[in-house]
């Protein structure tokens, strides 16, 4: 005796074991892709806080008494917090990343800009959003001190070393 609904039972569940299988294949993929993709934007996150955390203290170790500096954030969506002298970056889907800043710096709250401007008065520190107004311009009859963060000497400035007179 011949039993031809066993084979077709026994495809049947062969068929339907592999697809279970390849569905969990996926799935284990797929959550390992996502989990990569979490940690190279958590580790990007952690380097724009501690790239801003350095230009501040670029800023505020520079001579002059006076100096501005143009961050880029890259067009990021942000929300970015200086309280009482720690510096948060909270991002939409994300967990805040703080760092302390040991500078004096100002309390501010910026949101999605995309340049930030680091101002150095005296011995505090700003943030604002947007371009900074006289960063370093050397076509102007201005002595922008700023220009010395970027190794340019204006020659409007007493001190520059490339000045004629």
């Amino acid at each position: 005796m011949r039993r031809k609904g066993v084979s077709v039972t026994v495809e049947s569940v062969l068929f339907i074991g592999g697809l279970i299988a390849s569905m969990l294949f996926f799935a284990s993929f797929y959550n390992l892709a996502m989990y990569q993709i979490g940690n190279v934007l958590t580790t990007s996150e952690r380097e724009l806080a501690g790239e801003l955390k350095s230009k501040i203290s670029m800023v505020s170790l520079s001579a002059p008494d006076n100096v501005e500096y143009l961050f880029d954030t890259s067009a990021r969506t942000y929300k970015l917090t200086v309280d009482k002298r720690k510096l948060s970056i909270k991002y939409p889907t994300r967990d805040a990343v703080s760092v302390l800043i040991s500078e004096n710096i100002k309390d501010v709250d910026i949101e999605d800009a995309s340049k930030i401007c680091i101002i150095k008065t005296d011995d505090m520190i700003e943030l604002k959003d947007g371009t900074c107004a006289s960063i370093c311009n050397i076509n102007d009859e201005v002595c922008d001190k700023g220009c010395r963060l970027f190794d340019v000497c204006d020659p409007k400035c007493r001190d520059c070393e490339s000045r004629d007179n």
